[in-house]
């Protein structure tokens, strides 16, 4: 009696431990698929135009350009058609570039206008100003928490934000909540 029950565990268990595997094996094995779609040959760069290109164009061209060529052409745009560049906020783009082309010092410059509190780019100059400084701290490898007073200066640098609304503490049922105050127009 004790014997079949000791064979029917061990047939139980070993049974388990078969399923266990074949299920690991199973679960490794990657599914052969039929492709749906053909897979698209790769994209050519896109070759910086000689000139710059008619404003109705600017979109265009700057979504094909790697951002080298783009902080190139922004540079000569900025150059020949001042007025143009400042009307569009291309600096701002031109920043991006640069940040993305890894010039984080030419990109530091680039952002400091969007960086007042009357611009309407101002949050995100900020988010990619505190990343430059992140990674200028990590560059000069500032030791004892430089990266973290890095970021904090900077947060404290600019403490004004743009378009916040006040919090007002109110009373109710012996509870304090916070709402924001009512903007007076």
């Amino acid at each position: 009696m004790k014997k079949r029950i000791l064979v029917a565990i061990a047939v139980g268990t070993a049974l388990l431990l078969l399923i266990v595997i074949l299920s690991v094996v199973a679960s490794r094995q990657a599914p052969s698929r039929h492709r749906v779609f053909r897979i698209a040959p790769a994209e050519q760069p896109a070759k910086p135009p000689g000139t710059i290109p008619p404003i109705e164009q600017w979109t265009e061209s700057f979504q094909r350009l790697e951002p080298g060529d783009l902080a190139d052409l922004l540079d000569r745009i900025r150059e020949k058609q001042p007025a143009e560049y400042e009307k569009y906020s291309l600096g701002y783009l031109h920043a991006r570039a640069l940040i993305e082309d890894n010039e984080k010092d030419d990109a530091s410059k680039a952002l400091q206008p969007f960086l007042a509190a009357n611009s309407e780019f101002r949050d995100l100059a900020l988010y990619h100003q505190a990343e430059l400084t992140e990674s200028s701290a990590l560059r000069q490898e500032v030791g004892g928490g430089g990266v973290s007073r890095a970021r904090r200066c900077q947060c404290f640098a600019w403490r004004r934000p743009a378009r916040r609304l006040p919090v007002a503490p109110t009373i109710s049922r012996g509870r304090s909540t916070a709402t924001p105050a009512r903007r007076s127009r």
